[in-house]
């Protein structure tokens, strides 16, 4: 993989197919549900780049609630009459493809469409929380950089905010990066390639893999697979301060941490604790603001351990030059080698509960949430094949305060617990947080673990701490994302699983009341398509 990244290029070549699926990698779905993205990564190199697509998340939602309904009023046994219910065929390749029905064409869904480098990794979401902006970041090695798109902000599904420089009648369907005729995104939105635009004069290194941001989008971190290393972004969502010369508001590499164990392959953002917003609201605050920085914490191929990597804003430096630091980490111990670590995902559910029931400047509500609920931290590991399970604690430095003569917090910072290790099958690759609606309509936490390999979906309860139900897919499932709302009746919940081997979605019905299709892949969107060499 890493010598076919050295042979990409973009300047000749067949454009890739912009409403087709081609070996995806990452889905992406915007919080107020309008919107699927897609990367596509173009791993044979068929074409010069792979894509970023802008799906239609509410008509494919619609089409899979339609034979949701159908499939749940057949007897138990019946036969697939309910696929006319899509205008839809039997499957013919069911043991390749799960599903009961043939295909579902992808390209109604597709509303708009950009040709980025090949071999996209990793795909992030970030918002603006003072204004209504958006940006999606893709982590490309072909390049190498890090490409962004400013996308519809739809956090308010009742007034969705268009992007700059979008002329779409519907700005749900925004997906900007200055294309040219042919859909190529321009060479001002793929960071990392310019040193004259890094205060450091730097480029990304090659192989960036996992991306992740802090809460607030300003901060990027990816890391990179052969390098040891991590790089920053800093994504500026307005003016930059007097003393900076680059006057454009938009991410620029800015710094790049060295060092790190062999094979560094995601990474994930730590959710911060609610406390430090207090400071900002309590009236008068308590005291001066702890020192808190946002974390990251790293996987690694190739190093049985895990790095938690610290963003310093540099604020109050004029020009700022934000950079990382490696504050800490902890060892994988819970199972017997360890050494293959792949996606990691934080459940902050308990700690977000607690916290929503404290007044929004209650500072020692808050600050007794953050040290009382642990975060919850699942990584997918391959040596041996197991869900690592572990808890993120946040620890206060606390000093005597001589005129109140009780003790203040001056600082916050996590720390690493790993607890135990759940068997998986061979290929575990991905896990993440999700929902499935129980038989009550109530919505519940189960982590979701991806074996490529295996053709398998874990599902972990963490409250009963135990894999409850394991989701059989097509060849080669990685990426996924999950569509979750409605309340009660309408309450609703699908797994979008991007097969990466045949190119194709399958869509998972994640509803407890619906008996003939909960825990399974329904829906196929997309025509399954083999790899050249296997055809």
């Amino acid at each position: 993989m890493t010598s076919l990244a050295g042979c990409y290029t973009d300047s000749a070549g067949l454009d890739p197919p912009l409403n087709q699926l081609y070996f995806p990698t990452n889905l992406v779905v915007s919080p107020g549900g309008k919107a699927l993205y897609v990367t596509n990564s173009d791993f044979d190199l068929q074409y010069n780049g792979g894509t970023v697509q802008l799906l239609d998340l509410e008509s494919l939602r619609s089409a899979a609630i339609t034979l949701q309904d159908a499939l749940d009023k057949r007897e138990r046994g019946g036969g697939t009459a309910e696929c006319v219910s899509l205008k839809l065929g039997p499957n013919a390749q069911s043991i390749l493809n799960p599903g009961p029905c043939s295909p579902l064409d992808l390209v109604p869904f597709v509303k708009k469409s950009a040709t980025i480098g090949a071999f996209a990794s990793a795909a992030v979401l970030t918002h603006d929380p003072a204004s209504q902006k958006a940006r999606l970041f893709v982590s490309v090695r072909g390049d190498p950089s890090v490409t962004y798109f400013d996308v519809a902000d739809d956090r308010n599904p009742d007034a969705v905010a268009s992007a700059p420089g979008c002329s779409e009648a519907n700005p749900a369907f925004c997906l900007v990066c200055g294309q040219d005729d042919r859909a190529r995104c321009s060479p001002g939105h793929r960071v990392g390639e310019d040193a004259t635009e890094s205060i450091r004069g730097l480029i990304l290194p090659v192989e960036p893999m996992g991306i992740a941001a802090t809460e607030d989008g300003t901060a990027l971190v990816t890391v990179h697979q052969t390098e040891q290393t991590a790089s920053l972004v800093a994504n500026y969502w307005g003016e930059l301060s007097g003393a900076d010369t680059r006057k454009e508001a938009k991410p620029y590499l800015e710094y790049y941490l060295g060092g790190l164990p062999y094979g560094p392959n995601d990474v994930v953002a730590l959710p911060e604790p609610r406390f430090l917003s207090a400071w900002d609201t309590a009236a008068p605050p308590p005291y001066t603001k702890p020192l808190y920085e946002p974390g990251f914490l790293a996987t690694y191929r190739a190093a049985a351990e895990l790095s938690i990597l610290r963003y310093h804003s540099d604020e109050g430096a004029s020009p700022r030059r934000p950079f990382l630091s490696r504050s800490g980490g902890v060892r994988i111990n819970v199972s017997s080698l360890g050494d293959d670590s792949r996606g990691a995902a934080v459940d902050a559910t308990e700690r977000k509960a607690c916290e929503a029931g404290c007044a929004e400047s209650d500072v020692e509500c808050l600050l007794f949430c953050a040290t009382s609920v642990p975060l919850r931290l699942y990584v997918a590991n391959r040596a041996p094949p197991a869900l690592i399970i572990g808890e993120i604690t946040t620890i206060l430095a606390e000093e005597e305060d001589p005129a109140s003569g009780f003790a203040k917090v001056t600082s916050a910072f996590e720390d690493v617990i790993l607890t135990g290790a759940v068997p998986l099958t061979f290929g575990a690759s991905r896990v993440a947080v999700g929902h499935v609606i129980d038989e009550a309509g109530e919505r519940r936490v189960r982590i979701f673990a991806v074996a490529f390999d295996s053709r398998l979906i874990f599902v972990y309860d963490p409250v009963a701490s135990r894999v409850e139900s394991v989701i059989r897919t097509g060849r080669g499932p990685h990426a996924i994302a999950f569509d979750t709302g409605g309340e009660g009746d309408g309450a609703y919940s699908f797994l979008y699983v991007g097969h990466f081997t045949d190119s194709y979605i399958g869509v998972v019905d994640l509803d407890m009341r619906r008996l003939q299709t909960f825990g399974s892949m329904f829906l196929t969107v997309g025509k399954p398509v083999p790899p050249r060499e296997s055809k």
